[in-house]
């Protein structure tokens, strides 16, 4: 498997250059890599670590000897090319590569990097691992996204944009590479005039002491950028199948690479043009209305997801949920890969299938904007059906069918059947939907009810057990763990990303302020200092209390008691200049909003204790108002209901196995498309 191996160590700019192609040996990525997935946070610890002098770990480039392909570096889309016999493939460290590219240079499109030349860089007491934690120890590194360009910036004078750093490095590589010493002497006695040189916004006049930090810092990006001190694994492999082989091993030993990924890794290797396939699938399942394109429902890895366990049932007449790389290998596997890229085409029936369903929940789902909160596995279920169902041919015809997918997003995302059930839930719904619709029935909500109750005993796996709806507290808890999903449906926000179009932006806001929850306290024994919250203060986070308001509005009166906010809507809605959500569509009755009125206005006296009667209406107009918008929705969608632990459904056994070569339509096995092999 293995020839050269070697170890070098290199310099941050010597990978900046890799990466930009400055290099006569230019690296590309093999097809195991990834999109780049690091936010901000990691890279602003990336360039943490490197000023503190912490190792960033080493990074792994190989070349392959047989035929093999690669994703270039420095592509705009997703297309795989052949690559060169001697070319070299990142095997490990794009993530990082990435970063320091984002950091150090104009071209990453990933915004701007400040880094403070006069404040101190924060002494941690231990290693810190969440995000929150990490973004608060960078404070001397500071980040603007794109659309934040001319945001004002504190102190601004005293920051370097990192992005002019290459530039200015570049200008000195010949002094540097002669003599770095010398180099980082000459910058430590003109520091000021080297930081203006890298930026011109640097304007500060230094101290002594902030002349200190600012030399120490600017010496130490010297060195970072100069210095060889970042290990490269170089390898040498045989085939495609080894660079699998490596980066699999890799990732199962301790680097954190979801399942999924490895997958996937797997896929491309097999079938290079798989990521391009995959994209054009994307575009096509993208939801498009009258205001443009809205966000698609699955991702890359969603539809290859679908298709595969598609493909699974196809040729091996299994699933292959959860997704494992030892499934594609064999006989059976050839046949799943042979018939996967044959799925993949945008010119085949089921993706006219699954095109026609995604356009209509885009433009006629009961749910809208709810889509977005639906649990993300479950699009598994519904377009394996669209995709085998002669239903889907058409969208009139499939328009009939979109209750039924419609109950079934929601009812399995607010009893959270796939949380509680696991995985053998989503291979016995994937199984009834895809039997469903060889045998031309609609979308099977019901069955897949009754069927889980005759797999899960009780509806439980384990300690867990899908929720009852037998009392009001146990609706209320329903109603409040699905906030969202209810409130879309109640006002009737339709499918859209919150940025599609500012003027139907919206926020979601307490229609009784939290700002103004302190009001809501009672006295205390120990002194007039403690003011203990009122017992019914927690409803202030309750469904009820919840509604989408226009964006530009809730910034206005976001602060305001329920009848200042009232009016301004009042105001803004016989405005034709002022789109926002009418006062129709805000999901409170007449009766609701004259309770949140009173309500603000019995507690407008903050220094006196909560008034009684204004918690107790508090309370119950809350209460009252999530119950009402739940059995709205079991009234508008009431199979939604049957998946309650205590409906009345009865349980029923699992349908046979479906045969679904056939609903395909075209045999998938031509040469042209045809993996592996």
């Amino acid at each position: 498997m293995q020839g050269l191996s070697s170890v070098e160590a290199w310099a941050v700019r010597d990978l900046v250059r890799a990466r930009r192609g400055d290099t006569a040996d230019h690296w590309d990525l093999a097809l195991v890599q990834r999109a780049p997935v690091w936010d901000e946070v990691r890279m602003r610890y990336l360039l943490d670590s490197l000023l503190a002098g912490y190792p960033v770990g080493t990074l792994m480039v190989c070349r392959v000897r047989t035929p093999s392909h690669v994703l270039p570096f420095r592509a705009t889309d997703v297309a795989a090319e052949a690559a060169k016999p001697t070319g070299w493939q990142l095997l490990d460290g794009q993530q990082r590569i990435n970063a320091l590219y984002s950091l150090f240079t104009t071209g990453g499109s990933y915004g701007r990097f400040l880094l403070s030349m006069t404040a101190q860089r924060p002494v941690s007491s231990g290693p810190v691992t969440t995000k929150r934690a990490r973004d608060r120890v960078l404070n001397y590194i500071l980040w603007l996204g794109d659309s934040e360009a001319d945001v004002a910036v504190k102190n601004r004078e005293t920051y370097i944009d990192l992005s002019g750093w290459c530039s200015w490095a570049e200008s000195r590589a010949a002094d540097a590479m002669a003599d770095l010493d010398g180099l980082v002497a000459e910058i430590r006695v003109n520091v000021e005039a080297t930081l203006r040189g890298v930026d011109d916004d640097f304007c500060a006049s230094l101290d002594d002491t902030s002349k200190a930090v600012a030399a120490n810092r600017i010496e130490r990006l010297a060195r970072i950028w100069f210095e060889r001190h970042i290990p490269v694994h170089f390898l040498e492999l045989d085939s495609p199948a080894d660079v699998l082989e490596v980066f699999t091993r890799l990732n199962r030993s301790g680097v954190a690479v979801a399942g999924d990924d490895l997958f996937f890794a797997a896929v491309k290797t097999w079938w290079p043009q798989a990521a391009r396939a995959l994209a054009q699938m994307q575009v096509l399942l993208t939801p498009v209305g009258s205001a443009g394109p809205k966000p698609a429902f699955l991702g890359r890895m969603d539809i290859l997801r679908v298709l595969v366990r598609l493909s699974a049932w196809a040729a091996d007449r299994r699933d292959v949920v959860p997704l494992a790389v030892d499934r594609l290998s064999g006989p059976a596997g050839v046949r799943i890969r042979e018939t996967l890229a044959a799925l993949a085409r945008t010119d085949s029936v089921i993706a006219t299938r699954m095109q026609n369903l995604a356009y209509l929940l885009g433009r006629s789902s009961k749910l809208g904007f709810g889509l977005h909160r639906v649990d993300q596995r479950l699009w598994d279920h519904v377009f394996a059906w669209a995709a085998l169902s002669e239903h889907a041919d058409g969208q009139d015809s499939l328009r009939a069918h979109l209750d039924a997918v419609d109950s079934y997003l929601f009812a399995a995302t607010a009893f959270s059947y796939r949380g509680v059930l696991g995985e053998a839930f989503e291979q016995m719904a994937m199984r009834e939907a895809m039997w469903a619709a060889c045998s031309g029935m609609t979308f099977p909500t019901r069955r897949i009810s009754a069927v889980a109750r005759q797999r899960f005993q009780d509806l439980r796996f384990g300690r867990q057990q899908v929720q009852s709806c037998t009392t009001e507290e146990d609706r209320i808890r329903l109603a409040n763990r699905n906030g969202e999903l209810i409130l879309s449906v109640a006002q009737g926000i339709p499918y859209q990303s919150q940025t599609d179009d500012m003027a139907q932006s919206f926020d979601w806001d307490h229609i009784y302020p939290r700002g103004q929850a302190w009001r809501m306290w009672v006295p205390s024994s120990y002194g007039a200092r403690w003011r203990p919250h009122h017992r019914e203060r927690h409803h202030v986070h309750g469904v009820g209390n919840l509604w989408a308001l226009d964006s530009g509005l809730n910034r206005a009166a976001r602060h305001e008691m329920p009848a200042e906010k009232f009016a301004r809507l009042d105001a803004s809605a016989a405005r034709p200049d002022k789109p926002c959500w009418s006062p129709g569509s805000t999901g409170l009755t007449t009766s609701e909003r004259t309770e949140f009125e009173e309500v603000g206005r019995l507690l407008a006296n903050g220094d006196a204790p909560a008034d009684e009667r204004a918690m107790a209406m508090f309370s119950g107009v809350v209460r009252r108002r999530a119950l009402r918008m739940l059995d709205e929705v079991f009234e508008l969608l009431p199979d939604v209901r049957c998946y309650a632990l205590d409906a009345p459904q009865e349980a029923e056994p699992p349908s046979p196995e479906p045969s679904i070569a056939s609903a395909f339509g075209a045999s998938f096995t031509d040469g042209e498309h045809v993996l592996g092999v």
